[in-house]
């Protein structure tokens, strides 16, 4: 049964799948940077100390280490940013929910006063359609 809010409804529905998509993106994103950090890491450990050598290979390591540092900054940086973008959809996926609720609850009363509206007027017709009946069968 149609109401005022059908469309209403699909918009906030179609707002509440828009977020769920963004948040699903986000932790897609959220996953793949954690799995290149601990790449970073890895290669990082995979670096091994010179026992021996001359100072420019220990300044070259330390160079390498550093750069890896960085990088896994970096990495843990858009993480923090995506973490707070995802913050964000969440809050707006809970909002368009609360207004979902609030709009399937409006339009679920307007379907119950339609339906007793309907059943009012075949109850009417009905008496009427007996009145008629009973006069008719009084005037024969």
């Amino acid at each position: 049964m149609k109401t005022r809010f059908d469309s209403l409804l699909k918009i906030k529905k179609q707002s509440m799948q828009e977020n769920e998509l963004e948040i699903a993106k986000i932790n897609s994103l959220i996953h793949k940077k954690l799995d290149e950090s601990k790449e970073c890491q890895e290669e990082m450990r995979a670096f091994l100390t010179p026992s021996s050598g001359s100072m420019q290979d220990f300044k070259m390591l330390a160079e390498y280490k550093q750069a890896f540092l960085f990088q896994i900054d970096c990495i843990h940086l858009e993480i923090s940013k995506l973490k707070n973008e995802r913050t964000k959809y969440e809050e707006a996926y809970r909002l368009a929910s609360i207004e979902y609720e609030k709009i399937k609850y409006l339009q679920q009363n307007e379907q119950k006063k339609l339906l007793l509206a309907l059943k009012r007027q075949e109850e009417k017709n009905i008496d009427e359609i007996a009145s008629i009946r009973f006069n008719l069968k009084k005037e024969s």
